[in-house]
C-alpha cells in the first residue's frame, strides 16, 4: 500500500455566530466536501466540474467531470464514492436522468447511453450503444407526461441544441435537432469573458439543463467561461421543451462572483427530497491549471411570478441542510460572522512565495504551504479576543504535488488547539 507524504498547505476560515440554530442542525460548507480527485496528466492537481444531481430511488446521484467514478448520498451532505469499469468514466460533462424505472447516463462525446437500476453498486448497462448525436455538454430531460428531451453544445461559435428523444426507439432522436440561444455580449454583460466581464473575447457558452415547473420550462445554460470568477449559469423560459424561449430578466440567475470561492456556472437545478430547490455548480480555481475546480451547493426557489433565483451571498459560509420544507432561502442562514479575516498569523516555516498571511485572505487561489510535510509543522492565528467558534473551514492546496488519479493514499491529518493566553 503506497503512501504520500507532501508539503502541509492549508487555508482556513474561523467563524463565530451571532445566532445559533437548533442543536440538530447540520450545516454544510462550500466548496463541497468530496474526495476530488488527482487528475491523469500534468500538472497534478484535482478537479470536480460540470456536476449533475439527480434523485433516484431516495438516493441522490452526484456525477462530475474527471472524477474517476459518482458519488452518492441520502441527505446531500455525507457522500459516499462509486466507481464502475462500465462508464466512460474520463469523459466531460455526463448527464443522468430517470426515465421510468431506470437512471440513464450519457457523457460528453459518447455514442453510448447506459442505464441502471441498481447504480449505488455500480452495475450499468448499455441501453443504446449507437447514438447518432455526438456532442459535447448533454442533457437527459423527462418531462412529465414521459417524453424525453436532449440539449447539448458547448462552443464560443454555435449554438446550444434540442431535441425529442424516441422513447420506443433506444432514446434515437426524432428529427433534427433545434438550434436554441448563443452567446450575445452585447446585451447579456455577464456573458462578456474575465473575472469581471471585461475581455473582449467571444464567450464560451455551453451546460445546458432544464427543470419544469407549474408548465414552465426553464432552459439554462453557463457562460462566459469556467476559469472566471464570473462563471455562471443564466435561464430562458418556456412553455414549451423545445422553445421557443424568453430570456429571463435577473440573469444570471446564479452567481458568485466574488468571497473566498467564486463561480456557480455549468451544474445542474433540482428538488431534494422535500421539495426544497438546489443548484449545483462549479467553482473556479485555475491556478494550477485551468480546469481546477471544485463544486458548490446553493440553495434556489422559484417565486409566485415564476422567476428562478438562487441565494449565494454567503455561498462560501456554512449553511443549514434542512430536514423539511423551507418557506424562505434565508432560513438556511446561521448569522455566523468570519474571525479569521486578515489576522495576524505565525508559522513552523514558510515557502517564500506562501506566506503565512495567505492562508486567512479569504481567497482560495492563495494558500500558505510550509516547507515540509512532516508531523512537526504548525500554522497559528491571533483572533485578537476571546470568541465563541462554532465552525472551522480547512481546504488544503496540496503544493506541488506529483500525485495522479487514485492511487495510494493521500490523507491529511491536523489537530486543532486554543489558547486564551
Amino acid at each position: 500500500m503506497k503512501k504520500n507524504s507532501i508539503l502541509f498547505v492549508i487555508i482556513i476560515g474561523i467563524i463565530t455566530a451571532m445566532q445559533i440554530q437548533p442543536a440538530n442542525a447540520q450545516t454544510y460548507c462550500n466548496p463541497m466536501n468530496l474526495s476530488y480527485r488527482f487528475c491523469l496528466d500534468e500538472p497534478s492537481r484535482r478537479e470536480a466540474a460540470d456536476p449533475t444531481i439527480v434523485l433516484y430511488k431516495d438516493n441522490y446521484y452526484l456525477f462530475a467531470s474527471k472524477s474517476g467514478g459518482y458519488w452518492y448520498s441520502n441527505d446531500l451532505l455525507t457522500w459516499k464514492f462509486v466507481t464502475t469499469p462500465t462508464l466512460p468514466l474520463e469523459n466531460y460533462a455526463p448527464t443522468a436522468a430517470v426515465i421510468g424505472d431506470w437512471l440513464y447516463f450519457l457523457a460528453s462525446d459518447s455514442r453510448i447511453i447506459y442505464r441502471s437500476n441498481d447504480p449505488a453498486n455500480g452495475k450499468w448497462e448499455e441501453y443504446n450503444s449507437s447514438f447518432p448525436l455526438v456532442s459535447t455538454d448533454p442533457d437527459l430531460f423527462t418531462d412529465t407526461d414521459g417524453r424525453v428531451y436532449y440539449y447539448y453544445g458547448c462552443s464560443n461559435v454555435n449554438p446550444l441544441y434540442g431535441v425529442e428523444l424516441d422513447v420506443n426507439n433506444k432514446l434515437n432522436p426524432i428529427g433534427e435537432p433545434k438550434p436554441f440561444i448563443s452567446g450575445n455580449t452585447l446585451e447579456h454583460g455577464w456573458e462578456r469573458p474575465g473575472d469581471y466581464n471585461d475581455q473582449p473575447q467571444s464567450p464560451w457558452i455551453e451546460g445546458s439543463w432544464i427543470n419544469k415547473y407549474k408548465g414552465k420550462y426553464y432552459y439554462q445554460y453557463a457562460g462566459p467561461g469556467t476559469e472566471f470568477k464570473s462563471y455562471a449559469d443564466g435561464v430562458y423560459v418556456s412553455d414549451s421543451p423545445l422553445g421557443p424561449f424568453t430570456y429571463a430578466e435577473n440573469n444570471p440567475f446564479v452567481s458568485k462572483p466574488e468571497g473566498f470561492a467564486c463561480g456557480a456556472g455549468h451544474g445542474s437545478t433540482f428538488q431534494d427530497k422535500h421539495g426544497n430547490w438546489w443548484h449545483i455548480g462549479t467553482m473556479t480555481i485555475s491556478v494550477k491549471h485551468m480546469f481546477e475546480r471544485r463544486l458548490g451547493l446553493f440553495p434556489v426557489d422559484i417565486d409566485k411570478d415564476g422567476t428562478l433565483f438562487s441565494y449565494t451571498e454567503f455561498g462560501d459560509y456554512p449553511l443549514v441542510m434542512p430536514t423539511k420544507k423551507i418557506k424562505n432561502i434565508r432560513e438556511l442562514t446561521v448569522g455566523w460572522a468570519q474571525l479569521s479575516f486578515n489576522k495576524k498569523a505565525e508559522a513552523s516555516s514558510s515557502l517564500n512565495n506562501y506566506p503565512t498571511d495567505l492562508a486567512f485572505d479569504e481567497n482560495i487561489r492563495t494558500y500558505w504551504s510550509a516547507q515540509t510535510g512532516d508531523k512537526n509543522e504548525w500554522l497559528s492565528v491571533d483572533l485578537n479576543a476571546p470568541c465563541t467558534i462554532h465552525a472551522i473551514q480547512v481546504n488544503f492546496a496540496e503544493n506541488n504535488t506529483k500525485l495522479f488519479g487514485r492511487e495510494g493514499i493521500l490523507a491529511h491529518q491536523y489537530l486543532v488547539e486554543y489558547s486564551t493566553d
